[in-house]
């Protein structure tokens, strides 16, 4: 599973509170220090946090080490959040890639698949909440 930041919303770099997948092994593009590391974005601890580089493009990557059924995907963003990311799985690396589009208050308004076509729309009711 890839987590795979192709534009900041901030001018720092990505920061990933939590991003849950158990039993992996983690890897990402880049980290401003060791102190946030991949791992510390599936380490369970809202203390803790995976921080890249402050450049685009950026990502984080867990290896599931077998195919596993996948039913939630949850991304705790810090305040330097991807205004665009996708979320890739695969069995080899060759799969389907999602891109969730947010709009200028960071609300994700869509889910679209790589060649562009909207897979789930979101909507928001006047007061920001998702319907």
């Amino acid at each position: 599973m890839n987590e795979c930041g192709t534009q900041r919303a901030t001018p720092y770099g990505y920061s990933l509170w939590e991003f849950s997948v158990y039993k992996s092994n983690f890897v990402a593009s880049s980290a401003v220090n060791s102190s946030y590391s991949a791992e510390k974005a599936f380490d369970n601890d809202l203390q803790t946090r995976w921080s890249s580089a402050f450049s685009d493009p950026q990502w984080i990557y867990a290896d599931l080490g077998a195919i596993k059924p996948i039913n939630r995907i949850s991304l705790n963003w810090e305040a330097a959040y991807g205004k665009s990311y996708s979320i890739q799985t695969s069995m080899n690396l060759n799969g389907t890639e999602y891109y969730y589009i947010r709009n200028a208050e960071g609300d994700i308004i869509g889910l679209f698949d790589g060649a562009g076509t909207q897979v789930v729309g979101y909507t928001y009711d006047s007061w920001g909440k998702l319907i």
